[in-house]
């Protein structure tokens, strides 16, 4: 049943073994809904699964390495700091705020001792009258950056604070209305 190498192959080859030769307890099951067929439905169409002839790992050090195999694809795949921030600060520059939102809490979730990254952010969210986020992330950038001196992180606090002051403000002159409406009844 198992293929053994001749004597005149090399020793160090592994035998091939069909999955057929192997008893049900010793099979692996595929996670066919991944390629979204069943090998009965391939093999009622003449196709062969792609996975049909395949040896599961047998040992923990190739488990392991297809395990940092998997991990170095998804690094590939996964956007760096570098292009991330670069796409946020293009949205901003593009006026897209709401999008450049997003890209700006995925960097902060990355770095979050970033306080540029911080007050980018914080900016953003002014921009779309998110206030309370916005004073959240400027407390955050003031924490992280070292000597506040920056001119654009306190004029940007400053607009919130005069944003806030003016929705309360609002908010009195409308309560007042209301209440001198009632008085008059």
């Amino acid at each position: 049943m198992i293929d053994n190498p001749s004597n005149n192959q090399q020793a160090n080859t592994t035998p091939q073994i069909h999955l057929s030769q192997l008893p049900n307890e010793h099979r692996i099951q595929y996670p066919f809904h991944i390629f979204n067929t069943s090998p009965n439905n391939l093999q009622q169409h003449g196709e062969r699964h792609p996975d049909a002839n395949a040896i599961p790992p047998t040992s923990s050090q190739e488990l392991r390495q297809i395990h940092e195999e998997c991990k170095q694809n998804d690094k590939e795949l996964t956007p760096s700091f570098e292009e991330i921030k670069r796409k946020a600060e293009d949205l901003a520059q593009k006026s897209k705020f709401s999008e450049a939102v997003k890209h700006f809490e995925q960097l902060t979730k990355m770095d979050s001792t970033n306080g540029a990254i911080w007050s980018s952010l914080a900016h953003c969210y002014l921009l779309v009258e998110n206030l309370r986020e916005a004073y959240s992330s400027y407390q955050k950038a003031l924490y992280y950056l070292p000597g506040v001196n920056d001119p654009q992180l306190l004029y940007g606090i400053g607009l919130v604070y005069e944003k806030v002051l003016s929705l309360i403000k609002n908010s009195i002159k409308t309560m007042s209305a209301q209440y001198q409406a009632l008085c008059v009844y």
